[in-house]
């Protein structure tokens, strides 16, 4: 008898699709990570016709089980420049890499103060500094500002604390083997981060800094105390400074040090609220406010102008120590489907789109209270800042681009059209795949194949962010302050609102349907539970890595994942099942990686691997070269597994792929090579009835599987989901168990498949 033990991928896969059994219940877990196994009416287990145990293991309350996570959409931002540490290379160089994290949580730190500074620019300077200007609301506007001031600071809290309590999880100790192969099997990795408590004071304590500049420079602005300014003026440089050279929470900590990470920054904090305070006590102080049309609020457009200067400046250390590391990364080269996208540089690449897509969705909200407080027939009676026409207008550009790439996608599909048409016929004959589907088998493929050209895409996008961005701090130096464009800018910045359809109302547009968008989906989210899988599978994605450079993100689910796990695998090797098969499917293949490296070596022999669907070749080794990569892979198969992995994936699928073999050919004679075989082109064997081509150990599955329609239901293609409906899946199952008694024949037949 053996264990099959399924792990879901993202979107928080119930229970009862993992295991495709309309009754199942939990066995053993906690509410957060649940093993089931299916049952009958009458409660009682039901097993597979060989008598082996089907159990699935549940994590997904983890990151979608909740309301409150679904609000972790708006926190994407903070999440990917937090995976963008993990993005950089392996190279050698302690300092290199000291510098990429100071420049990462520089850049992270200027994020919180921009989401800040919008949250402040839409209720303090829009709603109760110039909607209440405007008649006939004009008078006092002093209390609506004191109002404005503590809604953003509790909204500021509501992020601090929208993640909910770490998770705390006993640290077993990480095995010597693993550690030279991969970063999953290090302390870092596990525990997180010791320096993420004072980090998150210093977040907080930048983020009210902000608000006390800025009620400092109304009351400076107006009459009133001007040390409130001066104060935040000296405060917000600290927490720069404080963060970047929070340093590397590998080295030693002496008491200077220790106090300097751990206690210091909770006095900064301190010292941030009684700021706050004064400055907002200077400003109800201030003897009279204009009673109407007051204009922008005062130091909102010098703050927008630093912390934009202050995250590009970010940005580009952050390139460079990040390219010092691509360049003392170890030799030799591994093979190319292996070798870290752009050279290394995914990381800055991540970091810069992270930036960007929070300023979207800052400027969305600035724009969305604009155009619903706004009287209408007076376009003039309220105004932003001109670095967000800026902003608009490069929206508009970004839109123009992405058009560009989609004709540019469209085209080359319709030139590829003929090639993979006889790719796809080369995989099977007409009566595997019948000649009126191979059509869109063909369109299938093209468009699987195209996620090994997305980080061209990414970079595309990134580029031109971070080009517009650049333009549009250099050239709205003199006048960022003003809410008119000047004439003469360059085409990279010259954002003038002119008539008719330009760059501005484009991104204008694009700005308040995203900001429309985020509204409806956190509402939709809310009451519904699918929605709140789907809003949240991005961060099934980013939450596996642990806060290293942002705090304000929600706790990592990897520790408790891998613990659970690691303790199940062992606990069923040590009883009666003797052995067990971990099944990993898309995001469930790196977590039953990352499981067993921290699997004891005696418990090694009786586990095999099944994964479907993986991304550990086609995205993981090549955008965590640290922690996912060849060595790694060659280790987990040859050391951990003793061959026992079977890898299962289609062409068609357009997430997952292939993790044993590359260089395969598409026609005449299949031809691929596999992990463990020193790069050698070795023949493949195709099955002349079901399809499957098997390079070794991975087995390429047909989409639509061959049936004739009487026999069997001809079905449309299954691309990433319902693998285990495939015969390949028992075929697999019996390939991986051989040397090992299978059970009671007798037992009932368990049709059980992974979840979609």
């Amino acid at each position: 008898m053996f264990v099959e033990l399924r792990v879901h991928g993202v979107s928080g896969t119930p229970p009862v699709d993992m295991l495709d059994r309309p009754l199942v219940k939990q066995v053993a877990g906690d509410v957060d990570g649940r093993f089931f196994r299916p049952v009958d009416s009458a409660g009682n287990e039901v097993r597979a016709v060989d008598g082996h145990i089907v159990e699935g293991y549940h994590w997904g309350p983890l990151t979608s089980g909740t309301w409150r996570q679904a609000l972790w959409l708006a926190l994407i931002p903070f999440g990917l420049v937090n995976a963008a540490y993990f993005m950089l290379p392996a190279g050698k160089g302690a300092a290199a890499r000291v510098v990429a994290r100071a420049a990462l949580r520089v850049l992270a730190l200027a994020l919180t103060a921009l989401v800040v500074l919008s949250l402040a620019q839409a209720a303090v300077d829009l709603f109760a500094w110039q909607w209440t200007g405007a008649a006939p609301r004009s008078g006092d506007p002093r209390w609506w500002l004191a109002g404005a001031f503590a809604v953003v600071v509790v909204a500021l809290l509501v992020i601090r604390f929208i993640g909910g309590p770490r998770r705390s999880v006993p640290d077993s100790a990480a095995l010597p083997d693993a550690a030279e192969v991969t970063g999953l099997a290090g302390g870092e990795f596990y525990r997180g981060d010791g320096d993420v408590p004072g980090l998150r004071h210093l977040h907080l304590a930048a983020g009210l800094t902000v608000l006390s500049f800025l009620a400092g420079a109304l009351a400076r602005e107006h009459g009133g105390a001007g040390w409130p300014y001066w104060a935040a003026l000296v405060l917000l440089p600290w927490t720069v400074v404080h963060t970047a050279l929070v340093g590397d929470p590998a080295g030693t900590r002496g008491w200077l040090r220790a106090f300097f990470v751990t206690r210091l920054p909770g006095a900064v904090l301190a010292v941030a609220v009684a700021l706050l305070v004064a400055a907002v006590a200077t400003m109800l102080a201030v003897p009279e406010f204009p009673a109407a049309r007051r204009g922008v609020l005062p130091g909102i457009a010098d703050l927008g102008r630093w912390t934009s200067g202050l995250a590009l400046a970010a940005l580009l250390v952050l390139v460079v120590a990040a390219a010092v590391l691509a360049l003392r990364t170890g030799k030799p080269e591994p093979p190319k489907p292996f070798r870290p996208f752009l050279g290394g540089m995914a990381g800055p690449v991540v970091a810069a789109l992270g930036l960007f897509l929070g300023v979207g969705f800052t400027a969305a909200l600035a724009y969305g209270v604009l155009r619903l407080l706004r009287p209408p027939g007076a376009p003039d009676a309220m105004a932003l800042p001109v670095s967000h026409l800026r902003i608009a207008y490069g929206a508009g550009v970004a839109v123009g681009v992405g058009l560009l790439l989609a004709l540019v996608l469209a085209g080359w599909m319709w030139l590829s059209t003929k090639k993979f048409r006889r790719l796809a016929r080369a995989s099977a004959d007409t009566r595997q795949l019948p000649e009126e589907k191979l059509a869109g088998v063909a369109r299938a493929w093209w468009l699987a194949r195209l996620k090994f050209s997305v980080h061209w895409i990414a970079i595309t996008v990134a580029g031109t962010g971070t080009v517009l961005t650049a333009a549009a701090v250099v050239e709205s130096w003199d006048d960022l302050g003003t809410t008119v464009c000047r004439p003469g800018g360059t085409p990279l910045s010259d954002c003038r609102d002119l008539p008719g359809i330009d760059a501005v109302t484009v991104g204008t547009v694009a700005l308040l349907l995203l900001g429309v968008f985020l509204v409806y989906l956190g509402r939709r989210a809310v009451g519904d539970s699918a929605v709140r899988r789907g809003a949240c599978v991005v961060w099934d994605v980013i939450a596996f890595w642990p806060a290293a450079v942002h705090p304000l993100m929600p706790p990592p689910y990897s520790p408790k994942v891998i613990d659970d796990l690691r303790r199940r695998v062992e606990w069923h090797v040590a009883g009666p099942a003797r052995f067990v098969v971990l099944a990993g499917h898309s995001q469930g293949s790196l977590i039953a990686a990352a499981a067993l490296t921290r699997l004891a070596p005696g418990y090694r022999q009786r586990v095999a691997l099944l994964t479907f669907g993986s991304q550990l070749q086609v995205a993981y080794a090549r955008a965590f070269p640290a922690y996912v990569n060849h060595p790694f892979l060659c280790w987990l198969h040859n050391d951990v597994l003793h061959h026992q992995w079977v890898s299962l994936y289609r062409e068609t699928d357009p997430v997952g792929g292939p993790v044993l073999s590359w260089d395969r050919t598409d026609e005449g004679g299949f031809r691929s090579c596999r992990l463990g075989a020193d790069g050698v082109l070795t023949d493949d064997e195709t099955d002349p009835v079901t399809g499957i081509r098997r390079c070794g150990t991975e087995w390429r599955l047909l989409d639509p599987w061959p049936a004739d329609g009487e026999s069997a239901p001809r079905l449309a293609m299954r691309r990433h989901s319902f693998y285990s409906l495939e015969p390949a899946w028992d075929q697999a199952l019996a390939e991986l168990t051989a040397p090992y008694p299978r059970g009671n024949p007798a037992a009932v037949r368990h049709t059980g498949k992974s979840p979609p």
